[in-house]
């Protein structure tokens, strides 16, 4: 094997390691031993496969192979009524230290991380382009920056970039893209289809005299006097499609309207952010004034 690859990255080793730990873990169910020291057994087994877990010398991964190989070869003959073996492992399993014949720690689960579930929203007066900008925060004003993702606006407030906008902005562009694929699957499929229905009726009415005169839907429709083409196959598609160009349209309008209130914020923000700085600096100027003064009059009357 390659020394600049990694053993237990590597397709070879962790099947040879893996049918070696399997062997050993069912030999020690038919090793002829007392009940109580079968499960003993096999923690040795798990224990000290964990502990070479992370091995990747070559050395001691050969010296770790032989002899667990070596201690297969013992299984096997002490399950074919060798007494020797059998007598060899009871004494090596009395010799080994207690901490190998307990069993191997669970592996800790990530721990849950308990927040609001993403179907519950804020309701409308706690959202933020309603709470911000704080009058007070703890520390130093960050003002935000304005962002665009795919003609998304959002608030850049620190890095990284939190999980919960992530989430939302794949959301959106998901969204997004959906409805671009329905338009195109309209102009491109339903509305060439639609306008060879269309061209068949006129066929079959031309020829054989059929078509919407023996709709009954068409001629109540003529008689209230609406539009007859209404019923034509393209009718829908176009229906479908001005829909969609209504939904595009409003889409852009609300990103227009959200992106001037979150200019709004950063406005505001701004404008705080200065009139902090200006107050820090001017409580700094009155301390250093206030520590002059005491140093002054320390100085006058150690001369008196």
């Amino acid at each position: 094997m390659p020394k600049f690859l990694v053993p237990r990255n590597t397709g070879t080793h962790r099947v040879a390691a893996i049918a070696l730990y399997r062997a050993l873990l069912t030999s020690c169910g038919t090793v002829p031993i007392a009940a109580e020291e079968r499960q003993p057994l096999r923690n040795v087994v798990r224990n000290k496969f964990r502990r070479n877990k992370l091995v990747h010398s070559s050395r001691l991964l050969t010296l770790a192979f032989n002899s667990g190989y070596d201690t297969l070869d013992l299984f096997d003959r002490a399950t074919e009524g060798d007494l020797s073996s059998t007598q060899n492992i009871s004494e090596l399993l009395s010799q080994t230290p207690p901490h190998l014949k307990r069993p191997p720690p669970r592996p800790r689960l990530p721990k849950k991380i308990e927040g609001r579930p993403f179907s519950e929203c804020p309701p409308p007066e706690q959202q933020l382009l309603e709470t911000r900008p704080y009058v007070t925060i703890p520390g130093e004003r960050k003002v935000p920056k304005l962002r665009v993702n795919n003609g998304i606006p959002f608030l850049m407030y620190s890095k990284p970039q939190p999980l919960s906008l992530g989430r939302i902005l794949r959301w959106k562009n998901d969204k997004t893209q959906k409805r671009m694929d329905w338009t195109q699957a309209v102009e491109h499929e339903m509305l060439p289809e639609a306008q060879q229905e269309d061209d068949w009726d006129d066929m079959l009415e031309a020829v054989f005299g059929i078509g919407d005169s023996d709709n009954p839907d068409a001629h109540d429709a003529e008689i209230e006097g609406e539009d007859v083409d209404a019923n034509r196959w393209t009718s829908e598609a176009n229906a479908l499609r001005h829909s969609m160009s209504i939904e595009h349209i409003q889409q852009k309008t609300n990103r227009t309207r959200t992106a001037r209130l979150m200019q709004g914020i950063i406005d505001r923000e701004e404008v705080l952010a200065q009139k902090e700085k200006a107050e820090r600096k001017s409580f700094k100027t009155m301390n250093r004034q206030l520590k002059a003064k005491r140093f002054g009059k320390l100085i006058e009357d150690d001369q008196f």
